[in-house]
């Protein structure tokens, strides 16, 4: 069932959550994933809203127990793909250079951005794919499931510009996007 399936897929994002709190080794690596749902609007000459799935996953560094760096790949589904029809389907993706800080104040509270490129992908006949950049603010609170493992709902505002090319030399449409996701 769909529900068993997602409860799945949240144990395995838990089990690759940045750890509670680092090492005593100063420099550990970290994995995360989150899993979540998301509102994305999207506006050029009109306005689209779309309520979808929300994925991401991040590895990095953890430079002290408050302060991490990573590499995030993560984006927002827009319409299913079908692999019987290949024309269908529509994605946003964002692959970033992330920072996480757990202030020495509130050690579970965790806030995060990230900053990076964003891929539009439209399969439909005639589409065409566009390219730009984009940011994300993120807060979140550990709960610990293990020594090292936490389970972390964040809520997180993302937004950014993509242009896609118009199929007329030289001319181009930007599209603003924003989204507002609530993950695990």
């Amino acid at each position: 069932s769909l529900v068993r399936q997602l409860g799945g897929t949240v144990y395995l994002l838990a089990a690759l959550a940045l750890p509670c709190t680092a090492a005593a080794n100063p420099v550990t690596p970290y994995f995360a994933g989150e899993l979540g749902y998301a509102a994305l609007e999207r506006s050029n000459d009109h306005r689209s809203r779309d309520d979808t799935l929300s994925l991401a996953f991040e590895g990095g560094i953890a430079l002290s127990p408050a302060l991490a760096v990573g590499l995030r790949a993560g984006g927002w589904t827009i319409a299913p793909y079908d692999f019987n029809t290949p024309e269908k389907g529509e994605s946003l993706s964002l692959l970033s250079v992330s920072l996480r800080h757990h202030p020495p104040v509130l050690p579970r509270l965790l806030l995060s951005g990230h900053a990076g490129w964003v891929r539009h992908i439209d399969s439909t006949v005639g589409a065409r794919e566009g390219s730009g950049t984009g940011l994300a603010l993120g807060l979140g609170y550990d709960f610990p499931m293990r020594s090292r493992l936490c389970l972390t709902p964040v809520l997180e505002f993302s937004q950014g510009t993509f242009r896609t090319d118009t199929g007329v030399p030289g001319t181009t449409e930007t599209t603003r996007y924003r989204a507002l996701s609530l993950g695990i």
